[in-house]
């Protein structure tokens, strides 16, 4: 009979390989993380707060909180100077990090099929961003970006009849050459998309089946400059107030006017 030595197997022996690695611990964690079946938004796997590091490490990856939730029924009492002070406080915290940028495009691909998608697109206006239609690029110059425009309202005209028509993109000034407008919507978007890209040139393109047009238009400065206070402003004393206190949507109690119409009518 053999005998058993207490001292020769000890229960650390036997448990001593089943050690996960770091690389499987790491892919543990992960799949915590990403599981479905957290109810919390954003996702925060209890096991992972008690881990620093690995928590350090994800929360970058969690979703922004929706901009819903800045609203908060104690501001209803407030006027509207007082919200635009709450809101200036706000707009110095809204911030994103590429990596929750790249999530939120990520997570909401299905578009209105998608929760995620009306959660985070409410309050949230692209007002600074940019997806141009692609990269132009050659040996002899910097990069640039295309984009592209193929109006359904000019599938049966040429391009020279669609400038008679005061709505649509191009102007054929008297004695000039065809350009797109100034003041036109798109020339914002370019702009602002050569501005968020960092390029100094946009190729616009227009096409329809019987014609196409191309333009190289010029990042200006200024004209990014002006339009960029405004949005600003925009945000500021329209969307942030709503946001914080609804204060267009939700009528406010006024009891000056009420107790004036009172005395009048004793």
């Amino acid at each position: 009979m053999v005998k058993y030595d207490e001292n020769k197997f000890k229960p650390k022996d036997l448990f001593q390989h089943m050690r996960p690695s770091a690389d499987d611990f790491k892919l543990f964690c992960e799949q915590l993380h990403q599981s479905e079946e957290q109810e919390t938004k954003p996702k925060k796997s209890a096991i992972l707060s008690a881990f620093p590091t690995d928590t350090r490490q994800r929360l970058q990856l969690d979703l922004p909180t929706p901009l819903t939730s800045l609203y908060q029924s104690s501001r209803l009492v407030l006027d509207l100077p007082a919200l635009l002070e709450e809101g200036a406080k706000v707009f110095e915290e809204l911030n994103l990090t590429p990596e929750q940028c790249l999530l939120v495009e990520e997570k909401t691909r299905k578009q209105s099929r998608s929760r995620v998608w009306f959660e985070q697109r409410a309050g949230r206006l692209p007002w600074i961003g940019a997806s141009p239609d692609g990269v132009v690029t050659c040996a002899c110059h910097e990069p640039g970006i295309l984009e592209t425009k193929c109006p359904f309202s000019a599938k049966d005209r040429s391009l020279l009849e669609c400038t008679k028509d005061l709505r649509f993109c191009l102007t054929v000034p008297e004695g000039g050459v065809m350009s797109l407008k100034l003041d036109h919507s798109y020339m914002y978007q370019v702009q602002a998309q050569m501005r968020v890209a960092e390029v100094m040139f946009c190729d616009f393109v227009v096409w329809t089946p019987q014609d196409i047009f191309k333009q190289r238009i010029m990042f200006d400065g200024t004209f990014c400059d002006v339009a960029h206070s405004k949005v600003v402003n925009f945000i500021r004393t329209g969307i942030l107030p709503e946001l914080l206190g609804k204060w267009f949507i939700v009528p406010r109690f006024s009891p000056t006017a009420t107790s004036d119409k009172t005395s009048e009518e004793h």
